[in-house]
């Protein structure tokens, strides 16, 4: 039997956490991959996609130190995360947070992800049905007017 963990540092004021292979193998979002590394005093409801601290504190989630709502974290892509930084005692600079959860992840030139999350109650008019994404387009726009603008663009007048 092999039991494994995810690797962690701790810090003056907070833990670095690195989700392992299995963990990210297991998980569909960001949300299922905070659930998968079961960090202390943090409650992932993925029925009303909620993160929680222990006693309905608040918690504050970042992706790479700017502050999200938490419907953005199941848009992150496992994959793209690197490591999750957890504060369990924030201090004033995060408001009334109780936790924050730091997500670090890779910063891709194009790309994205997309997904559904779709529950129906048995035998009840209640279901919830959401859709999300995050995108990364890159433009490149190139102007080849060495003379002025296209004869078809100046304008002449009467």
């Amino acid at each position: 039997m092999t039991v494994s963990a995810s690797a962690q540092t701790s810090h003056a004021d907070k833990k670095v956490v690195f989700p392992s292979d299995r963990q990210m193998k297991a998980s569909g979002n960001g949300m299922d991959l905070l659930q998968q590394m079961m960090l202390p005093r943090v409650q992932v409801d993925l029925l009303n996609n909620e993160i929680k601290a222990t006693g309905n504190g608040v918690v504050q989630v970042r992706i790479n130190g700017v502050k999200v709502e938490q419907d953005e974290i199941k848009a992150l892509n496992p994959s793209d995360i690197i490591r999750i930084e957890y504060h369990d005692n924030p201090g004033l600079r995060y408001g009334n947070a109780e936790i924050v959860l730091d997500y670090i992840v890779r910063r891709p030139d194009t790309g994205g992800s997309f997904g559904t999350d779709l529950s129906q109650g048995i035998n009840a008019m209640w279901g919830s049905y959401n859709v999300f994404g995050k995108s990364i387009i890159k433009i490149r726009i190139r102007s080849f007017l060495p003379h002025g603008p296209p004869r078809f663009l100046r304008y002449v007048s009467g």
